[in-house]
């Protein structure tokens, strides 16, 4: 939305004191996922499909490439990202760790592998096992990358690819310890990509619901100022 100059008020859903479980957001969001909502109350969910929509309906800057395989091939990146990494990050997957965990057989240690925060112990123990996961899948993100990337992740321009990128290498990095410099293409479009404005200004250090020194426990919401072209 910064990229595309939309104007927008930006709300936050504090996930630690679990407010994305409150009636009236579950009511309006059921599976209390990142929301657009519009003036005319009409809401969308799942980044992807917000990203599609904004792209669809506001078309003067362009965030998915005009040739159908380099559309393709930008979308498959971008869902590298949003559904092949993201979700193992997700609070709930923790929540589910200390739910079940006293019944998981021990010789399969690695099925652990999605904890976050569960304690002093817990946290230690299976962030790692996280963390090699993250490391091992911003493989195949890099290699992919190299295959199509330019000055950014898809060729000479800034695409949802991008978008998807920048929260990941945050959140791999600062959540988790992940040297993001291992990876030479991811390094130098994250380097273009901090160049522009819309970029440095809504990195999650300058969100005004960073949690200096952890992850950032919170679902945005994204409200549309305006009505989009009918």
């Amino acid at each position: 939305m910064a990229y595309k100059n939309l104007d927008y008020r930006y709300e936050t859903v504090n996930l630690v004191r679990s407010e994305d479980a409150r009636p009236d957001y579950i009511n309006q969001n059921p599976s209390g996922v990142p929301t657009l909502t519009e003036l005319d109350g009409q809401q969308y969910t799942q980044s992807m499909a917000i990203m599609e929509y904004l792209e669809e309906t506001y078309p003067e800057k362009a965030v998915l490439p005009q040739e159908p395989k380099a559309r393709a091939l930008c979308r498959a990146l971008a869902l590298e990202i949003v559904s092949g990494i993201q979700p193992l990050q997700n609070m709930g997957v923790a929540y589910l760790h200390i739910l079940c965990r006293g019944s998981w057989p021990k010789e399969k240690p690695n099925i652990m592998i999605g904890a976050k925060q569960v304690g002093a112990v817990g946290e230690v123990t299976q962030m790692k096992h996280l963390r090699d996961v993250l490391i091992e899948k911003l493989w195949g993100v890099e290699n992919l990358m190299s295959r199509v990337a330019g000055k950014f992740s898809i060729g000479d321009s800034f695409t949802i690819a991008d978008a998807a990128l920048i929260p990941q290498v945050h959140a791999s990095h600062h959540s988790f310890g992940v040297d993001i410099s291992v990876y030479p293409t991811i390094s130098r479009v994250m380097a273009t990509l901090r160049e522009l404005e819309c970029v440095t200004a809504t990195e999650p250090d300058n969100c005004p619901d960073f949690v200096p020194g952890g992850n950032v426990p919170l679902s945005v919401v994204a409200v549309a100022k305006k009505q989009p072209p009918q």
